[in-house]
């Protein structure tokens, strides 16, 4: 795989909360690429990227290669490549090898079936599902309270509460399906973080 330096970074730094420092299980430790997709996950939250370069299956060391990153200039193209459960990084000027885990001992990322989708104003939903995780209750053995609840349909709603004390915002969106959905609020927290990395898509205007 041949990607800039910059653009990988983007993305790792994309993936971030999700890589856990202290895993139970070492694969989730990485990055993984393939299929023009780079993943990383924690064993409860899974953030999935599109990357057209990551072609050929492999897991980069997560904290080995960020910490390595913060010292080769970001304009350069970085060649990656995996040799017998080593990964070989090559730039102008330089080089590096780390070893790494199996690809196929990474989790598998598990079939979304799609019921309905639509677009919303990101911007606006992320801030009130913010608005609503104080009030969420940090007793996680109990997963209605310790996340925050949307209500999908025309309007959205977002709630939340921990037994004592209770956040319901009416927003002025629309979704085209009535249905509620626990969000946990480790999972709000990556939202917004990778909302905030995320460019926005200016909205395509008709044709005059």
């Amino acid at each position: 795989m041949e990607i800039k330096i910059s653009k990988l970074k983007k993305v790792m730094e994309l993936m971030k909360p999700v890589v856990p420092k202290k895993p139970t299980v070492k694969s989730v430790a990485c990055l993984s690429l393939g299929n023009r997709k780079a993943i990383a996950t924690d064993l409860e939250t899974m953030v999935i990227a599109n990357l057209p370069e990551a072609k050929e299956p492999m897991l980069l060391p997560y904290s080995a290669i960020a910490e390595m990153l913060k010292y080769v200039p970001g304009n350069e193209t970085l060649k990656v490549e995996e040799k017998s459960k080593k990964i070989y990084l090559s730039w102008n000027g330089g080089n590096a090898s780390y070893p790494t885990e199996d690809f196929r001992d990474f989790p598998i990322m598990p079939e979304m079936s799609v019921r309905a989708d639509g677009l919303v104003d990101g911007d606006i939903l992320v801030a009130a599902m913010l608005a609503a995780l104080p009030y969420t209750a940090a007793d996680t053995a109990r997963p209605v309270l310790s996340g925050v609840t949307l209500v999908l349909g025309n309007p959205i709603e977002v709630a939340a509460g921990d037994g004592f004390r209770m956040s319901h915002q009416v927003l002025g969106l629309s979704f085209p399906l009535e249905d509620k959905i626990i969000v946990p609020a480790h999972g709000v927290a990556i939202v917004d973080h990778v909302f905030a990395k995320t460019p926005r898509t200016l909205p395509q205007l008709p044709s005059p």
